[in-house]
């Protein structure tokens, strides 16, 4: 699997780095950290401010590396760098298009330099625009090195995404200790008496597709559940 980790430095782009290597402990990825310079306005700058301005983001790029190939290394993984400049949620999307990746990693708050902001609005339009599949790490609620089962809820309404989303899923080598837990919400069909909340035909046959489901999961995962 090619997975691309899209960094800034920032403590909760270490937080992505670090939350996708316990989720895949048992898997052998080819990893790639990707960080972009923001473009700046250089018109309005003299040729020695520019090259300034250049030399601060080549060296913020430099550490920001460096701090998530450290994370990687407390792991037992390496990767390598790419840095690219431009609009960060347009390069990140557009490297994913270009080089084959199978998932894309990115912190959800960040901190940049000048006007470089991976969080917020970047992932949710890397999200939004990314064909690729995507962790979106939000600040790590665990204490530092206190060791916790993954715990992965998957949201199940029997389309084609959700099973895609599952056979997703089941490609993770997870520990035997993570838990699993498949979430179906059903709407309340609009014909049924006020009385009635749910069709029993219908809630039936969706509780049968989930024990299906959870049949896959119970095969390799001590604690599977439907809710």
């Amino acid at each position: 699997m090619k997975v691309l980790i899209a960094t800034d430095g920032s403590p909760s782009s270490l937080d992505a780095v670090n939350e996708y290597c316990r989720l895949s402990a048992s898997n052998p990825h080819e990893i790639t950290v990707l960080i972009v310079d923001d473009v700046q306005p250089y018109g309005v700058l003299n040729e020695e401010m520019r090259l300034s301005v250049e030399k601060l983001q080549n060296q913020f790029a430099l550490e920001a590396f460096a701090a998530a190939e450290a994370a990687l290394k407390n792991h037992g993984r390496t990767a390598k760098l790419v840095e690219r400049s431009g609009h960060a949620a347009n390069e990140i999307v557009e490297w994913t298009e270009k080089n084959p990746t199978d998932l894309l990693v990115v912190g959800a708050r960040g901190a940049g330099f000048v006007s470089r902001l991976l969080l917020g609005s970047t992932s949710d339009s890397v999200v939004s625009h990314s064909r690729t599949s995507v962790l979106v790490v939000r600040p790590a609620k665990h204490p530092e090195n206190v060791e916790h089962s993954p715990h992965v809820t998957v949201a199940w309404d029997g389309s084609e995404s959700a099973k895609a989303a599952l056979e997703y899923l089941a490609t993770w080598k997870l520990t035997p200790d993570s838990r699993i837990s498949v979430l179906a919400v059903l709407p309340r069909p609009r014909d049924l008496p006020e009385e009635i909340v749910y069709d029993p035909k219908h809630l039936q046959e969706q509780k049968a597709q989930l024990d299906d489901v959870c049949q896959v999961f119970r095969q390799h995962y001590h604690h599977v559940d439907t809710h």
